[in-house]
């Protein structure tokens, strides 16, 4: 017998059915979340203070259901990493709650008959989901006083009968409401069951009835992609994997497709890469004896001359050498309006493309949604505020540079972002989920690098020393931030006054109709 006792913060309850019902301990205990602020507290307060802080104590779990298996589910209210627990026969919690969706306030849980589970929220949501924690549906919801049939106001019970009707009990209107499973439900079910069992072929006919109806229902394609994968249709499990959202899957998905095309071109492809090699040291070497690329090196050379050309190239120099670069920035003439804004650009046009025709694994946007002119406003809105008060911080500091200057190096600064992103880029297309790590190292390592050369451009540029730098990027933060402010009030004044003029206009129009 499993027993949940209200302000226990132990676990749940195990009680012998024989012996009298002898205590046989704790069960699925919680654990105590702590975040960053509490743990700041507890070291820098004294015995005293902390003492009168509130204990951090683990919540107790809401309510229990035991599945067919044996397996114990649990509900646990103010809990946001464990609101929803499976409990195996050790009291371990098989349901990963990263990235889940769970009732604010469960107030019970009930096992379906399909490896699916349904958790009833105080305020009337019903929520179902799949043994591994994946929400199914939602529905049901508050009743606002108007008495609707479905809607609840303070739920206290569920239960799920042979025929998969769920009954809910109402504690505030003292009756129980009784959903009925639609043909959609009945097909979900079916497959999931099916999924669950590992007959996957068989799966495969309601989850295309389910797609039918709902071609964009996430469970759906997500388990018609694994189903494609157990027969080794890669492509198909692909296509559906992206559709759901479903990034394990698609990255096995993926491995298996590049494994196959990486078997039936590696040599092909070991092949071309020899010939490049053996061609390129042949023309050094016909180049070195009968000069056959001289003009087209003499062409090249002028063209590097060029001013524009040998600024934008500068930013090379600089990345590599940034404090010698800075002092060419600085006392040689190496600032340019021109080859800044050209290499802004670039950086614009990389960071878009980057962001929203990268690989599938490392996207961070959802697919279709586009906000390409916010980005482009952003980016130049940003450079310019950083450039406007960084110089302003400069001068009241003593600080050499001018705003050409300083625009410059920060320009210039970008140059380990133009290199080495088309690299990450690349790598986003051909990586797989145990592999991606790889891009979010150099994407690292660049802006870090970028960080780096800034400072020392700040430095340099404006002949500061190390400890004047910091204090001008700490001022400069703090008026970035203070303009940031002062345009939003503007924004929000401004807003206020066209609504004002535009329902003014509105009145007057309505008034002259009549």
């Amino acid at each position: 017998m499993f027993v949940v006792c209200e302000s226990n913060t132990n676990g749940i309850v195990e009680i012998s059915p024989t012996d009298g019902g002898t205590f046989l301990g704790y069960f699925g205990t919680n654990y105590a979340a702590t975040d960053l602020k509490t743990v700041i507290y507890r070291a820098i307060l004294t015995d005293e203070q902390r003492a009168k802080m509130v204990s951090n104590i683990p919540a107790t779990p809401t309510n229990l259901a035991i599945d067919e298996k044996g397996l114990i589910f649990t509900v646990t209210r103010g809990n946001e990493t464990d609101t929803l627990k499976r409990l195996n026969i050790a009291g371990t919690n098989m349901i990963s709650n990263h990235d889940r969706t769970y009732a604010d306030t469960p107030s019970a849980v009930a096992a379906g008959n399909h490896d699916n589970v349904y958790v009833a929220d105080q305020q009337g949501y019903i929520f179902e989901y799949n043994n591994e924690g994946e929400m199914l549906f939602v529905f049901g919801g508050p009743d606002d006083g108007t008495q609707r049939v479905g809607l609840s106001t303070m739920v206290s019970g569920i239960a799920i009968d042979s025929e998969d009707r769920i009954f809910v009990l109402d504690s505030d209107k003292a009756q129980v409401q009784v959903y009925e499973p639609t043909e959609f439900t009945d097909l979900l079910h079916s497959a999931l069951y099916l999924y669950s069992k590992g007959r996957y072929t068989d799966a495969k006919e309601p989850l295309t009835k389910i797609l039918k109806m709902n071609s964009m229902f996430d469970y759906a394609n997500k388990a018609m992609g694994r189903c494609l994968f157990r027969e080794e249709n890669y492509k198909e499990a692909l296509r559906y994997a992206r559709l759901a959202k479903d990034y394990s899957g698609y990255s096995d998905a993926f491995w298996e497709i590049r494994n196959v095309w990486l078997k039936n071109n590696v040599m092909t492809l070991i092949l071309v890469i020899v010939l490049l090699v053996i061609a390129v040291r042949v023309l050094k070497t016909l180049d070195g004896k009968k000069q056959i690329f001289k003009k087209q090196k003499k062409a090249l050379k002028k063209f590097r001359k060029k001013s524009f050309v040998s600024d934008v190239a500068y930013a090379g120099y600089f990345m590599k050498k940034p404090s010698d670069g800075a002092y060419g920035i600085a006392a040689e003439g190496r600032d340019n309006w021109a080859a800044s804004t050209f290499l802004l650009v670039i950086f614009i046009a990389e960071f878009v493309i980057g962001k929203y025709t990268c690989g599938f694994l490392a996207k961070t946007v959802m697919e279709g949604r586009y906000e390409i002119m916010s980005d482009i406003g952003t980016i130049i809105i940003g450079i310019i505020a950083l450039t406007a008060c960084t110089y302003l911080v400069c001068t009241i500091n003593e600080g050499e540079g001018t705003v050409k200057k300083i625009y410059t190096f920060f320009c210039y600064s970008l140059m380990p972002y133009i290199v080495f992103m088309p690299i990450v880029y690349i790598l986003s297309h051909v990586l797989t989920n145990n592999e991606i790590f790889l891009t979010t190292m150099v994407s690292i390592l660049t802006y870090g690098w970028i960080a780096v050369i800034a400072v020392i451009g700040l430095k340099e540029v404006n002949n500061f020393t190390m400890g004047q730098t910091f204090k001008v990027i700490f001022l400069t933060a703090f008026a970035a931030l203070i303009l940031a402010l002062l345009i939003f009030m503007i924004y929000v004044l401004w807003a206020q006054v066209f609504e004002f003029i535009y329902a003014l206009f509105g009145e007057g129009v309505y008034r002259l109709g009549n």
